[in-house]
């Protein structure tokens, strides 16, 4: 049997293809050295969003490697969610005998599970990275992406063309008409759209001839935050709003924005800032997650002269965020307009937007001309080569009635008319099914199967029938998975990315440092008298080559106690265990009196049987055929109700005692843990607290032994050396490794555990705890060891150099920059742990 294994990472955006070899008995990379035609290395395979591609990476499998005879054995190393998008593709019927999915033991963490540990390290950590980064202007830019990171703001980027419905679209999604339509072009200003977290509040910010504008809006009232004296636009706007005071917030912010695009567009626009912020509440009516902040931008129309300048706009506005879902609104007959293609290049390439998920919503489809049948394969492969899909298509293409999606959201409250009209000429079209002209928008949509079929399933479930036929429940359902499943990834990758960038700054500061304290200390030395210099170089040899020593030995003195630690439990012990708890359930919820039950039931039946009908002839055949049917019937009852009860009481045992040994098993990994932890920071502080004894012996020998120093001086540098203050160890560790808690995802729930795979998964996780906590001393007590040391050696120097008093002041300097280097080392190796910990989360691990 033919083996291929998919390999899919989605925090590195990368899919990777493997094919077995019987002979060599190992995975071969299916790469451009071993496979260079194979057609699993086209681009967006090996790059492209895996749930988008996952059909046509199965097609590619069976059309390369299925022979005919037997089935591909398709292998997935992935997350979960990956791998039941494949395992929906796969359980069609189309691959029942050509293809056999298993799933690897090697696995990810979906990052929807782990985000909130991410974050949770983070806020940790947040005050350590303000600590290490003096000049916070290097990392400004990655400290905004890191708030984005942590939080759970959601950019959408709405682009279209002029006349698309783009307005209406973005209005749609909110839920209220916010912003004004209008087929006539507006001057390049950028819209952005933020969720209120209040929905009694908005608010709409601006900036006038270069003075900020602020009004702020609640249900019966506004208010000019700013000062709008001598400034014209803020005159037009209180004079509109002073009419409608009282009337809703949708109503307010509609007409403050038609002010402000008429406003525009009777003088260019040019005292007006490019972007328009308005925070304001999303109608939750529709299938928004309301606990999700979503920010739309709504970029002016793109077939203009001036639609680059309007790229340019939009991503300055998008400057400090990342992660943002493009969407492409367009009109059915207008998919095959050429005169975008450098806004289509420019927006592919820009890294605020992730390409790989843009969704184009055909806006209007009602007005289109679509077959009724919907589309043929044929129809799809041609509409996905005209010019927009062909360049912008991912993984989704919507159709989609905006007007009709927005009147079934806000229950037909329209401001404009003409859109209350629409929807009121077309109601009957999407409401009523018996209709000659019944339209769901939502079938025609092109986009992967196994996405489809399941957004498909959840229209057609849904009650409002306007809302799902309109298909903007489709493109909403779209958006949630986006922010809830996909978004996560991203986030959890600038996270880590982040923070390696402040350890690369931290690093920085430590070299520069280290060389102002070089440069002193060259100062000092050249002006010491040769035999001090000497005295001085010897010291300064000795301790590295001491260093050196003490730092190879300290793995060997150390492995008997991490062998100490690595306690494997094993399955028996785990098995007697569940055995016990099981034993005792049972005991408690009766399970044996529920079997003599059932057991009396059963013999109850064979004997009435035989007594029923034994009376037959006393009684009569017919009437008592009728008797003991309704007896027999009512026996068989009686077995089948004491089956079902025996049933649920065994699966409420096995639950129980699964909670209980989850439980004994976690207590047990603290514990492995705890121990380890002691006894290896014991070990490893009694090893430094030795080495820091030779050291000084080491080192007061030498100043004894010296012919630079006189006897006074000799005895009174070996005594500061002898008596010098005790190693002190940082005590971070247990911030670190309190987190243990992190590792019991890892063991599984379900009501009866395999013991086998969680006695694999405990030793391999304690394996991993206890290296992780050897390194964490290791690096930890080396570093108190190399800090304890400088400050030693900087004291003796110090001394040496009072015998010269013109140099003391350089001497001070250098005690102040080993101190500030002692510092920075200690908090890049907590920043390295942090970032180790949370690499770890998004690391494969084997199950």
């Amino acid at each position: 049997m033919v083996k291929i294994k998919i390999k899919s990472n989605p925090y590195h955006k990368k899919t990777e293809f493997k094919t077995w070899d019987d002979a060599l008995d190992e995975w071969i990379s299916i790469d451009v050295i071993t496979c260079p035609n194979s057609p699993l290395l086209r681009n967006d395979f090996v790059v492209g969003f895996f749930p988008f591609k996952v059909k046509q990476i199965v097609d590619a499998i069976i059309g390369a490697y299925y022979a005919g005879s037997e089935k591909v054995e398709i292998v997935f190393e992935g997350t979960d969610d990956e791998y039941h998008e494949l395992e929906s593709v796969c359980s069609d019927n189309e691959y029942s005998d050509k293809a056999k999915l298993s799933r690897s033991p090697i696995c990810l963490e979906n990052a929807r599970d782990i985000l909130h540990d991410v974050i949770d390290v983070f806020k940790e950590l947040a005050p350590l990275v303000s600590e290490s980064v003096s000049d916070k202007s290097k990392i400004q830019r990655e400290l905004d992406k890191f708030s984005d990171a942590s939080n759970d703001i959601i950019p959408i980027c709405v682009i279209g063309n002029y006349s698309s419905g783009k307005s209406t679209f973005i209005n749609a999604l909110v839920g209220y008409e916010l912003l004004p339509s209008s087929d006539e072009p507006t001057t390049a200003k950028i819209y952005k759209i933020a969720q209120s977290d209040q929905s009694d509040r908005a608010v709409v910010k601006f900036e006038f001839d270069g003075r900020s504008v602020r009004i702020r809006f609640s249900a019966e009232s506004y208010k000019f935050l700013t000062d709008s004296h001598d400034n014209p636009l803020a005159e037009d706007l209180n004079s509109v709003l002073s009419e409608i005071e009282r009337e809703s917030i949708p109503l307010k912010l509609h007409r403050v924005l038609s002010v402000i695009n008429a406003y525009a567009n009777r003088t260019a626009g040019e005292e007006i800032s490019d972007l328009i912020e308005i925070d304001a509440p999303f109608d939750d009516d529709g299938n928004w997650d309301i606990k999700k902040r979503f920010v739309i931008f709504d970029t002016p129309g793109s077939n203009s002269a001036s639609n680059l300048n309007h790229y340019h706009v939009l991503k300055k506005a998008m400057e400090d965020l990342s992660n943002g879902l493009p969407i492409f609104v367009s009109e059915f007959n207008t998919l095959d307009s050429t005169d975008n293609d450098k806004l289509y290049q420019a927006i592919n390439n820009m890294k605020e937007l992730d390409n790989r998920f843009t969704m184009i919503v055909v806006n209007k489809a009602d007005a289109a001309s679509l077959k009724k049948d919907g589309f043929n394969e044929d129809d799809q492969d041609r509409i996905l080569s005209l010019a927009i899909p062909r360049q912008m298509y991912a993984g989704g293409l919507y159709f989609v009635s905006s007007i009709m999606g927005l009147g079934a959201k806000n229950d037909q409250r329209f401001i404009d008319d003409h859109n209350a009209e629409i929807f009121e000429d077309q109601y009957n079209k999407y409401s009523n099914p018996s209709s000659r002209f019944y339209k769901q928008l939502y079938r025609y949509n092109i986009m992967p199967e196994q996405i489809k079929r399941r957004y498909n399933e959840r229209c057609a479930e849904n009650k409002n029938l306007v809302y799902a036929n309109s298909g903007l429940y489709s493109v909403e359902q779209a958006v949630s998975s986006f922010a809830d499943v996909f978004s996560p990834y991203n986030k959890c990758q600038q996270s880590r990315l982040f923070l390696d960038r402040v350890i690369r700054i931290t690093s920085e500061e430590i070299a520069a440092a280290t060389r102002k304290r070089e440069e002193y200390r060259e100062r000092v030395h050249v002006n010491l008298e040769k035999e001090k210099q000497a005295l001085i170089a010897e010291i300064q040899q000795q301790s590295q080559e001491l260093e050196a020593e003490f730092l190879q030995n300290y793995a060997g003195h150390m492995a008997q106690y991490v062998d100490e630690v690595n306690v494997a439990v094993d399955a028996t012990t785990l098995k007697e265990k569940e055995e016990e708890f099981l034993r005792i359930n049972a005991d408690s919820k009766a399970v044996e009196e529920r079997k003599n039950k059932l057991r009396d039931s059963r013999r109850s039946l064979g004997a009435n049987f035989l007594k029923y009908f034994s009376n037959m002839p006393k009684e009569g055949i017919f009437p008592s055929i009728k008797k003991a049917g309704k007896r027999v019937f009512e026996d068989a009852k009686a077995i089948r109700d004491n089956e079902a009860e025996l049933r649920e009481t065994r699966k409420e045992v096995d639950r129980i005692s699964s909670d209980e040994l989850m439980n004994a098993v976690k207590d047990l990994f603290t514990a492995y843990v705890t121990q380890a932890q002691t006894l290896l920071e014991v070990q490893s502080r009694a090893y430094w607290e030795n080495r820091t004894s030779c050291f000084k012996d080491a080192m007061a020998k030498i100043v004894t032994q010296s012919s630079a120093l006189n006897e006074k001086e000799r005895s009174e540098l070996a005594g500061i050396i002898i008596q010098y203050q005790a190693l002190a160890f940082e005590n971070h560790a247990e911030s670190i490794f309190e987190k243990a808690a992190f590792v019991y995802k890892f063991f599984g729930d379900t009501n009866r555990i395999n013991i086998d795979k969680l006695t694999k998964r405990f030793n391999s996780e304690l394996r991993l705890m206890v290296q992780q906590i050897y390194n964490s001393f290791e690096s930890s007590h080396a570093n108190s060891f190399d800090e304890w040391m400088n400050n030693l050696l900087d004291t003796v120097i110090e001394n040496i150099v009072e015998f010269s008093p013109q140099l003391y002041n350089q001497a001070e300097i250098i005690r102040e920059e080993t101190e500030r280097i002692a510092e920075l080392e200690s908090r890049k190796l907590k920043l390295r742990e942090y970032s180790e910990q949370i690499r770890r989360m998004m690391d494969w691990k084997e199950y």
